[in-house]
């Protein structure tokens, strides 16, 4: 099991932020995640901490972050439309409450790891714009 610092931790790294912007991004003061992140004196974080980097970059599975579940990357919502629900096309029957019956699809697996790649990105273009904001002030 990875700790939660380490989760962290790798977010920075996936997105290519320095531990400051990340801090500037989730409106948490200087220091707030470079102390939990090396561990000074058992400095641990907050919740709400935890709760912005889960919004600010939703690619990633608040279900990891937290109780460590698989998978790290979360598939977009956006594959529930039109029938692609996560990787599988589907047609449900009956009421809304049943199941709905999948079938594999090679094509549905390559929307959901595009879905996956853009978010990604989104994610690391919104934290560059913030530490380009942050450099200019």
């Amino acid at each position: 099991m990875v700790n939660l610092a380490e989760k962290v931790a790798k977010i920075i790294s996936n997105e290519g932020i320095s531990v400051n912007a990340m801090e500037k991004l989730i409106g948490a003061s200087k220091g707030v995640l470079g102390k939990f992140l090396n561990q000074d004196a058992g400095t641990d974080i907050q919740s709400k901490w935890l709760l912005m980097i889960a919004e600010k970059f939703p690619q990633y599975s608040a279900e990891w972050l937290v109780r460590d579940a698989d998978p790290m990357i979360r598939v977009s919502e956006q594959n529930t439309v039109n029938g692609i629900n996560n990787g599988h096309v589907g047609s449900t029957y009956g009421t809304e409450n049943q199941q709905t019956k999948s079938v594999s699809c090679d094509a549905c697996d390559l929307l959901a790891a595009k879905d996956q790649i853009i978010a990604a990105q989104q994610g690391t273009i919104e934290a560059q714009r913030i530490a380009i904001d942050a450099l200019r002030h």
